[in-house]
């Protein structure tokens, strides 16, 4: 992944390896999974809507469609993870019919994670609140 897509990895693991956590330390047993992942956008609070934003990284991830097919044709996948912040209220986007379309033509799987604020901090909102 490093060598193909020309990007540093934030954190790396391979199958049947001691994970670790950010800083290091092991978190006991081994790592059923290889991951890979780095940090595309760190800039939460932009000026830029996620749709646009994700519009962008795929335009720069084009010269690598054949490596991602590749990738998910062999039991892998890649992943936009997105960690979405807000600070109350409602938050939200719409994802158009052709950037969905174009994330299926990546074979990319977009993953949302919102996170709601909470007296203790911001607590993460699922589908069972």
């Amino acid at each position: 992944m490093t060598t193909v897509l020309g990007l540093t990895p934030a954190r790396t693991c391979r199958a049947n390896e001691p994970p670790t956590n950010p800083k290091g330390h092991p978190l006991g047993g081994v790592s059923r999974e290889t991951y890979w992942y780095t940090v595309l956008l760190k800039d939460g609070r932009s000026e830029t809507r996620l749709p646009a934003a994700l519009d962008r990284l795929l335009d720069q991830l084009e010269r690598h469609k054949n490596f991602l097919h590749q990738l998910s044709f062999g039991g892998g996948s890649a992943e936009f993870f997105i960690g979405w912040f807000f600070d109350g209220g409602n938050c939200g986007d719409a994802f158009g019919p052709e950037l969905l379309a174009r994330l299926a033509d990546f074979k990319m799987i977009l993953s949302l994670d919102a996170y709601a604020p909470s007296d203790d901090g911001p607590r993460l909102v699922t589908r069972d609140g």
